[in-house]
């Protein structure tokens, strides 16, 4: 119940897209009145509060969406300078994506062998030497071959050093398959559908 002693306003939504205002006064009466001249201007209210809710929704699950897609990725979250290697504006905050990015999409958004193995950035290092995972061989979960020095797999003039993979002999390593889906799809795009969804309604 609301408190008697305080004046409040709250702004109710009710069926036929009629609005009312339901106030407590000091004494705990209930008053309605029908907003008749206010609610054309009430619907256009309510009308950018829920699209900024949309946005400020799209927005956040694009930003979770990055942060969990660098987890599908060996030191995804761990290329210098950038949080989101995928785009082109390395923080995730543009959806325009890189050469990186867009073989990850192609690649079903998983670290697949063809993925590891490809060099998006024609630096002559393949993805997996540039992430630490030369062998291709890294799963969701793991921990890479190294952590440190790891280089961007879509900028050419970044590199890692050779030496790191030099002595590591791949022959006989079980790789991640082709196609291998981790089959941990982000929950932005759950957010995104459902923002959709609500925007429609």
């Amino acid at each position: 119940m609301w408190p008697r002693s305080v004046a409040t306003e709250r702004r109710c939504y009710r069926q036929r897209r009629t609005f009312c205002f339901l106030l407590v006064d000091r004494n705990g009466l209930n008053h309605q009145n029908q907003a008749s001249t206010n609610a054309p201007q009430d619907h256009e209210d309510s009308k950018l509060l829920r699209n900024s809710v949309v946005a400020a929704a799209l927005l956040s699950s694009k930003a979770d969406a990055s942060k969990e897609f660098v987890a599908l990725l060996p030191n995804g979250d761990n290329v210098p300078g950038a949080s989101a290697i995928g785009h082109s504006d390395n923080t995730g905050r543009s959806s325009a994506t890189n050469a990186f990015g867009n073989a990850f999409a192609d690649a079903g958004k998983s670290w697949t062998l063809s993925l590891c193995q490809a060099d998006t950035d024609g630096d002559g290092q393949t993805n997996g030497q540039e992430l630490g995972d030369p062998c291709c061989e890294w799963s969701v979960g793991s921990t890479p071959h190294w952590t440190s020095g790891v280089s961007h797999p879509s900028d050419a003039s970044k590199t890692s050093n050779e030496s790191l993979w030099a002595n590591i002999n791949c022959t006989g390593v079980t790789t991640v398959s082709s196609s291998d889906a981790s089959g941990l799809q982000p929950v932005g795009f759950l957010l995104i559908a459902a923002a959709i969804v609500l925007s429609l309604v």
